[in-house]
């Protein structure tokens, strides 16, 4: 059963609602920005080295955990959002950290001024 735009809803639905989702999101983000004033000191180049880098590594884990989910039952896989929750969160993760890196490079410029 492929799956369906209402699942995948479901799911960012389920996920953003979890407790202390923002909190954590927010805590990536602000570590992602000092990390990225810190080791990049205002480059955007090194800036777009290193989100290949997190972006390649996302991917891989988003094609491990979903073949991983694809071993189990078809069925329970396409009608629970909670099997779909862990691609979901690291998909959100690697968001919020690149767009932490991109604010701490941005504070750093700003800050350099």
């Amino acid at each position: 059963m492929p799956l369906e735009l209402t699942n995948i809803y479901n799911t960012f639905i389920y996920v953003m609602n979890g407790n202390f989702f923002w909190q954590a999101m927010a805590m990536v983000t602000i570590i992602s920005m000092m990390i990225g004033s810190l080791i990049c000191n205002g480059d955007l180049i090194l800036f777009k080295k290193t989100s290949l880098v997190v972006v390649s590594y996302s991917i891989l884990m988003i094609l491990t955990t979903y073949a991983r989910l694809l071993g189990n039952d078809p069925d329970v896989f396409a009608r629970h959002v909670q099997t779909l929750a862990g691609l979901v969160t690291t998909i959100l993760i690697t968001c919020f950290y690149l767009f932490g890196l991109f604010l701490g490079i941005q504070t750093h410029n700003l800050a350099r001024r």
